[in-house]
């Protein structure tokens, strides 16, 4: 890359230099050619000053002669002497020559008719002095001199002196003239030939500036190339392979440092010799007769590798690898090659190496998807036992499972590979020394397999061991890893564990509150069916004690209900019988259901209800619940004789029901507490109860689309508890569950028939009322529960209608009954013990068919089992405690479906 810069740069600067050049040499010829055109004009210029000159001169010398030849004839005629005749026969003589220079010399400047007046006016002034000279030549003086006086040439002579006169004044004009143009073209030659010296020192400026600025461009790129080529050596020394550059003809131009080494001798001995000097190949390429693998690489141009390849060095025969690079310059043209000599070994080492450290990658991701996807704890350590035996190629993994930190701990096999159980196999010493040192060890018998052990830590504390069994030793690299994995196993199954035991906790939980409302409820029934009794026969018991036992049953069987509610709550499993209604009436029943106990705290309630309807889409029943334990809540943290107001009202599209005491308040703090399930969030006051029903009434209002807040002005203060309900006209459409639990649209309830099926709805004790049993009931009746007070209780019931009712507590018990009575009706208890049950159904259902109407009855009032029993052939369900009212409706559906 900087070789290409390089040269870039210096054609660069090579170009701005010939244009430079030609620039430069354009503007010198330039202004060359004006300076010559100058010249040549100030040549010209001096020739024609030189020739009027030389015509002024010539004008002057025949002026100067006629003067001469007047001056000898003014003095010959005013002396008579001869001697003055002397100058004007010299002046004779040099006249015509004269006369012939200037007509030669004023050609170009007088035009041909002035030169014949001149020249005609000199030939008579040349003819008289001829004449004169000749008279007095033939010794006619006096002749000689009357000529002269005559004066004839006189008017020659002023003729021809203006005539001279105005030649030498436009001579001297036009010499006036030609130095003018000689000095302004001197000037301008000045000029030229100094802006010719100027530009060309400007252009030798430019010049010499560009080719500095080239010069430490290049200069610069030389530096660039200076630092590759050292980082490239550097570079290349540092490999810690023999590395050698060639060029075409075999010598060496580099060699690295592990290449000095290798040959033992210096890097300056080294460069420019043949490496067949220093190192000889004995391989597979270098056959007597063939190409050298050296000349193929550059002759094809491709990397050629040969894989074992014998040399002969100064420290001796050696096993390399070869690799040979073509090396080419920029255009492509081959220049030599690089070679690479490698360890093998060291190769197989390093890729061994590598691929271990994949395989530990590998079983890092295995390990942790394991540990986030598998659910059970042994399931898990079974998969990661196969994941380890997999990626370590161990013959056996197990893992032992056993927490150091409890007392008389012991391993025991948590995971295998191996078809083997843990009564067949006991902890070796090795696994339990890591086990109890928490640190990896390892051994390999003298003929027996290689083993190690490695201890999973979590919090701290080994909660086992992973065993690993190979026919070879494990890699370092794995063996370096394996404990840190161990760990991860180890968490990952203490997590696991830990959610096992709190569902486990969570089940057995949710079990015996199960069973404790199923035995909570056989009790009811009989309490229930005496203590209405008592009230309604009027015997001589005091009504005060009456009335305590019928509060105290109707709170007991509110307990048990919100208890089974909270438990359908959370399995999702609570359904929902939806119709349309009006609120109002819903407030109304809740209030009469609360009645007993508002009176045995002398307590009353204010409703206020608006005018108009409060039409809502939902299950009566459970609204009724969901106000009855907002009053219930208002009831018991309210002080006795106190009021409790109910207030229902439109806002909107939404009905908002505001249930309001005057008690104990509650703190800003535990507001959103108090909706929480078993906890009751109260400042004070009393504690009863399970603190279930806030979260209920929440829960079931979020089912229907609502929503309940609480608001308090102070603790002492009293509190409000509003309930908002979407209000549901008639074309308005039936909004989706917010829960998982069903919602079930009767639509049998809308149009007022009497519904199959289980009937969830809130307990509304108040004051007792006969209860008459629908007109052509059927006769027999067969009672069947292992729970004696609760059989004969139902039994009771239906003979105070005046029906014959039979009781049994077992299976047989049963059969023989029904078998000998023949019944038309048959209540049966579906958890008598002993007994699968639903075997007695199937029975009847094969024997009778569906002549005989068969009611369940439960105490386990969730809806998998209402729809179980009616698959299995049950007409009806009724669950415990059965109230005279459910038991009539249960009998009249009967009595209906057979007739």
């Amino acid at each position: 890359m900087p070789s290409r810069v390089l040269t870039k740069e210096f054609q660069r600067t090579q170009g701005r230099t010939r244009r430079a050049i030609l620039s430069a040499t354009f503007l010198i010829l330039s202004v060359g050619a004006t300076s010559a055109w100058q010249m040549l004009r100030l040549s010209s210029g001096a020739d024609l000053v030189v020739r009027s000159y030389d015509a002024v001169q010539a004008i002057g010398e025949l002026t100067e002669a006629l003067l001469s030849a007047e001056t000898g004839q003014r003095g010959f005629l005013l002396t008579g002497q001869s001697t003055y005749l002397a100058d004007y026969s010299a002046a004779v003589r040099s006249l015509p020559l004269l006369r012939d220079q200037l007509l030669e010399r004023v050609a170009p400047y007088v035009d041909d008719e002035h030169r014949r007046d001149l020249s005609a006016t000199l030939d008579v002034k040349l003819a008289e002095m001829a004449e004169v000279l000749e008279l007095h030549q033939d010794g006619h003086h006096a002749e000689a001199r009357r000529a002269l006086e005559t004066n004839s040439g006189k008017l020659v002579m002023d003729n021809l002196r203006e005539m001279l006169d105005l030649v030498r004044r436009a001579e001297e004009a036009r010499l006036v003239e030609r130095q003018a143009e000689f000095r302004r073209t001197r000037s301008l030659g000045i000029i030229s030939i100094a802006a010719v010296g100027l530009l060309s020192c400007v252009i030798a400026f430019l010049l010499l500036r560009g080719q500095h600025q080239a010069t430490k461009r290049l200069l610069a790129a030389v530096n660039i190339i200076q630092r590759q080529k050292g980082y490239l050596e550097a570079m290349l020394s540092s490999v810690s392979a023999p590395l050698i550059l060639l060029d075409l003809e075999g010598n060496i131009r580099f060699a690295n440092s592990a290449s000095v080494q290798l040959f033992d001798a210096p890097e300056e001995r080294l460069i420019g010799r043949p490496l067949t000097e220093y190192v000889q190949f004995r391989g597979s390429s270098e056959r007597s007769g063939d190409e050298s693998i050296f000349e193929r690489a550059v002759a094809e141009r491709r990397v050629l590798r040969e894989r074992r390849v014998g040399i002969q060095t100064p420290s001796g025969p050696q096993v390399i690898g070869l690799t040979v690079r073509p090396v080419e310059a920029e255009g492509g043209a081959p220049i030599g090659c690089m070679i690479t000599l490698r360890d093998i070994d060291e190769e197989e080492a390093a890729v061994e190496e590598l691929h271990q450290q994949d395989r530990v990658r590998n079983l890092e991701a295995t390990l942790g998807r394991i540990v986030a996807e598998t659910a059970g704890a042994r399931q898990l350590l079974g998969r990661c036992a196969d994941a380890v035996r997999q990626m370590s190629d161990g013959s056996l993994v197990r893992i032992w499972i056993g927490d150091v930190l409890e007392p008389g701990a012991t391993l025991s096999l948590g995971a295998t590979t191996a078809k083997e159980s843990s009564g067949e196999v006991r902890p070796s010493s090795l696994v339990e020394s890591a086990w109890r040192d928490g640190m990896p060890t390892s051994q390999r018998g003298q003929k027996g397999p290689y083993c190690a052990a490695f201890p999973m830590v979590a919090d701290a504390a080994a909660l086992g061991v992973l065993e690993i069994v190979s026919d070879a030793r494990i890699h370092e690299r794995l063996a370096s890893e394996l404990p840190r994995l161990a760990n991860a196993i180890a968490l990952g199954y203490e997590r696991r564990r830990t959610a096992e035991t709190v569902a486990n906790i969570a089940l057995e939980k949710d079990r015996f509150i199960a069973t404790l409302s199923h035995e909570l409820r056989g009790p009811l029934l009989p309490l229930k069916f005496a203590v209405s009794e008592i009230s309604q026969r009027g015997t001589q018991v005091d009504p005060k004690l009456t009335g305590l036992m019928s509060r105290q049953v109707i709170q007991l069987e509110r307990l048990v209900e919100d208890l089974l509610d909270a438990q359908r709550l959370k399995r999702g499993t609570l359904s929902l019988r939806l119709a349309r209604f009006d609120l109002r009436q819903a407030i109304e029943q809740s209030a009469e259901a609360v009645e007993p106990l508002l009176e045995g705290r002398r307590q009353r309630v204010e409703i206020e209800l608006p005018s108009e309807a409060l039409p809502i889409e939902g299950d009566q029943a459970r609204l009724v619940q969901v106000i009855s334990n907002l009053l219930n809540n208002a009831s018991r943290y309210s002080p006795r004789e106190s009021v409790i107001t109910v207030r229902a009202e439109r806002d909107g599209e939404n009905a908002l029901v505001r249930v309001i005491d005057r008690g104990i308040g509650i703190a800003e703090e535990n507001l959103v507490r108090v909706f929480h399930m078993f906890d009751q969030g109260s400042t004070g006051g009393n504690s009863d109860g399970l603190g279930i029903g806030l979260a209920l009434v929440r829960q079931l209002l979020e089912l229907h689309g609502g929503t309940v807040s609480a608001a308090s002005p102070g603790v002492g203060q009293g509190a409000t508890f509003t309930v908002q309900l979407p209000l549901r006209e008639v074309h308005d459409a039936l909004p989706l569950a917010p829960q998982r639990s069903e919602l079930v649209r009767d639509e049998r309830a809308r149009e007022h028939e009497p519904p199959t099926g289980i009937q969830l709805e809130a307990p509304r004790p108040g004051k007792s009322s006969p209860v008459h049993p629908p007109v052509g009931m059927f006769d027999r009746c067969v009672v069947v529960d292992d729970d004696v007070d609760s059989a004969e209780t139902i039994a009771l019931m239906l003979k105070s209608w005046g029906l014959s009712a039979s009781v049994a507590h077992d299976a047989s018990g049963a059969l023989e009954a029904i078998g000998r009575l023949e019944p038309e009706l048959v209540l049966l208890d579906l958890t008598m013990p002993g007994q699968d049950r639903y075997a007695i159904i199937e029975r009847l259902r094969g024997e009778k068919g569906s002549r005989l109407r068969v009611v369940a009855v439960t105490g386990h009032a969730d809806e998998e089992v209402r729809k179980e029993a009616l698959a299995r052939g049950f007409d009806d369900l009724l669950v415990k405690p059965i109230s005279a009212e459910q038991l009539a409706a249960a009998a009249s559906r009967s009595s209906s479906l057979l007739s």
